[in-house]
């Protein structure tokens, strides 16, 4: 809202010497380009606490009217500081708050609907998994009682048996192992189905809470004005909720990998790329959501076991070019102190969601950083913050070809 203000300001800041320019505003002047939020935040509060740089920056906006309507006579009546202006600029602000809460009331709307169509579609094959499941249990003890009665033949008949009947045992017993094996495959995949319908499900309710608080949303209240002066940057920010999102926090670099076209991020493939064609980078997992989708949610310390076992092969695999580390919710495990495990750094939360570490840890951490969840939400979040976002099914599957 006051972006033209803060402008004519930088061009006050470039036209000093640089002996001149106040200490808290050197990297502003020195800075090229779009302003990122810390240094608008210096910039706006070094507006309010020397009244020559607002004198200077009014100089540098000749056309700066305070009376005009709008965002521009706004951020001109932020310079000039005329009787009446903190009532002007919080108006202002107000107004633009509530248009885009509106329209940000019918992006929430949209994405809910779509979880509701996922989650139906999830549903749907929940269903056929169980019944192709049900189908191969029904055969496997149709087989074994053929197999009990072939082998009461056998018992039955003479030391030399015939070979054809020997071999026609011998085939149905490999069909009982594949069928077993089969049926094994079955229950994993249900597990991570019903996993992700309670993912989907969760993004869901977080959809519609969005979009009830955004529709709901009234204006802004009024504020003393020099409380106003000094949170200026968080009215700017607040202004536009649903903008592009913004960089990654201070200290953490952009994800400096491109993922292979081709390559889907739910399949065996990403992982191999991991190992074989990315660039040094860390990764970073969803603990028990990986878990789950390996083990089931019958043992969470059996499952906790399984995917460490897992990550630890990845950084045996990868020869030092993988940093794996797990993230827990302690909520839903034995809390522990973070720890290494063959390689694997294993981190349970501390009266928080392992959600909101993971992504945390996605935008401070240096260098690629790769996370892996089968929480869309998560992804959605981990890729905003620089990461490349990866699915536990694609872990999953790559350790059971691996096996």
């Amino acid at each position: 809202m006051i972006a033209p203000a803060l402008e004519a300001a930088r061009r006050a800041l470039r036209d000093l010497e640089p002996d001149q320019v106040p200490a808290d505003l050197r990297k502003v002047a020195r800075h090229s380009g779009a302003l990122p939020p810390p240094l608008a935040t210096a910039l706006t509060k070094g507006l309010d606490r020397y009244p020559w740089l607002r004198e200077k920056a009014l100089d540098a906006w000749p056309d700066a009217d305070p009376r005009a309507a709008g965002e521009i006579g706004a951020a001109a009546a932020f310079l000039s500081r005329e009787p009446g202006w903190v009532s002007r600029v919080a108006a202002v602000a107000a107004a633009r708050g509530a248009e885009d809460a509106l329209a940000g009331a019918g992006a929430a709307a949209a994405a809910a609907e779509d979880g509701r169509h996922e989650a139906k579609v999830l549903k749907a094959r929940l269903g056929r998994e169980r019944e192709s499941s049900a189908r191969h249990i029904r055969e496997l003890e149709r087989m074994v009682d053929e197999e009990r009665k072939l082998r009461r033949i056998a018992q039955a008949g003479s030391a030399r048996r015939d070979q054809g009947v020997q071999e026609e045992i011998d085939d149905l017993r490999s069909e009982v192992a594949r069928t077993r094996d089969e049926i094994a495959g079955a229950a994993e995949t249900i597990a991570s189905l019903q996993e992700q319908l309670r993912s989907e499900r969760r993004a869901r309710s977080a959809a519609e809470a969005a979009a009830a608080e955004a529709t709901t949303a009234g204006g802004w209240s009024a504020v003393e004005a020099e409380e106003l002066a000094i949170r200026l940057d968080e009215i700017a920010g607040l202004a536009r909720p649903h903008a592009a999102p913004a960089a990654p926090v201070s200290g953490a670099a952009a994800a400096s990998t491109a993922f292979p076209a081709g390559t889907r991020p739910d399949r065996a493939g990403a992982i191999e790329w991991l190992l074989n064609d990315a660039p040094p980078v860390t990764v970073l997992i969803d603990g028990y959501n990986a878990a789950f989708v390996m083990a089931g949610p019958g043992n969470p310390a059996a499952a906790r076991q399984r995917l460490e076992l897992e990550a630890s092969r990845l950084v045996t695999l990868a020869s030092g070019r993988l940093a794996v580390i797990v993230v827990y919710d302690s909520a839903r495990g034995v809390g522990e102190p973070p720890s290494r495990r063959s390689g694997v750094e294993i981190l349970f939360t501390s009266g928080r969601l392992a959600d909101d570490v993971i992504v945390e840890l996605a935008g401070e951490l240096d260098g690629t950083r790769v996370v892996i969840s089968n929480d869309r939400a998560v992804r959605e979040r981990a890729e905003q913050a620089g990461a490349v976002a990866l699915w536990s099914d694609a872990l999953v599957m790559w350790g059971r070809a691996a096996r």
